[in-house]
C-alpha cells in the first residue's frame, strides 16, 4: 500500500517535470530538431509536421468532447 502511494507519487512527479519541461522549452526543441533535417528536405519536413500537428489536435479535441459529453450523460 505504501509502496503504491510512493509510485503513484513519483510517476506523477515525473510526469509533471517532463510535461513542464516540454511546455518551457518546446520552441527549442522543434528548432533543434529541424537542423537534423537536410536544408534540401526541411521545407517538406516541416509541412508534413505541421499536418500532424494539426491532425493530432483535432484528434484531441474530438476526444475532449467525447469525455465532456459522456461526463454530462
Amino acid at each position: 500500500r505504501v509502496m503504491n502511494s510512493l509510485l503513484l507519487f513519483g510517476n506523477f512527479a515525473l510526469f509533471a517535470f517532463v510535461a513542464i519541461y516540454l511546455l518551457k522549452d518546446y520552441d527549442h526543441i522543434v528548432e533543434e530538431a529541424g537542423d537534423l533535417v537536410p536544408k534540401r528536405f526541411r521545407t517538406d519536413t516541416y509541412r508534413i509536421f505541421r499536418q500532424i500537428d494539426a491532425q493530432l489536435r483535432a484528434w484531441l479535441r474530438g476526444q475532449a468532447f467525447v469525455c465532456l459529453c459522456l461526463g454530462v450523460m
